[in-house]
């Protein structure tokens, strides 16, 4: 199997990409749900203006999430998959509860060096993953040499 398939594929089984599917999928239903709500609406003003409020305020969020994609499978031959700890976690600011960790790569040159982890991990709530179950345990990610995306794998 060459090396692009072969990346992609681990890609696609990522937690990264977990997290992005889930999303995209309550996204999604969330949308369809609002449009059948408002389709019912036997006024047609006011239920084209409905869903076009619903569209303006769901799109950003596809959106976003269908560019991480994007990013992600964006030159899979230049991912390098190494092991790392999961120890230094930060929450961004405007994600309240959301957190990442700055990992330390090693490339196979034997060069070492900080890169950060995206915002998937949730610090409170029931939705997976959960900062607590990924704290101090040692993980693989993969990191794009090109695009310097990191991906946690799991």
């Amino acid at each position: 199997m060459d090396q692009k398939k072969e990346n992609r594929e681990r890609l696609w089984e990522s937690l990264e990409m977990a997290v992005v599917r889930r999303d995209l999928i309550i996204y999604g239903v969330a949308w369809i749900i609002f449009d059948v709500i408002f389709c019912l609406n036997p006024e047609g003003y006011v239920r084209n203006v409905m869903m076009v409020v619903i569209a303006a305020l769901m799109l950003p969020f596809v959106g976003f999430y269908l560019w991480r994609t994007y990013q992600i499978f964006r030159s899979p031959e230049e991912y390098i998959f190494c092991r790392c700890k999961l120890s230094t976690p930060h929450q961004r600011y405007f994600a309240k509860g959301m957190m990442y960790f700055t990992v330390v790569i090693e490339d196979p040159e034997g060069g070492r060096f900080p890169a950060e982890t995206h915002a998937i991990f949730s610090s409170y709530g029931i939705i997976e993953p959960l900062l607590e179950s990924y704290i101090n345990s040692t993980v693989t990610v993969a990191y794009n040499r090109e695009t310097e995306m990191v991906v946690v794998v799991g």
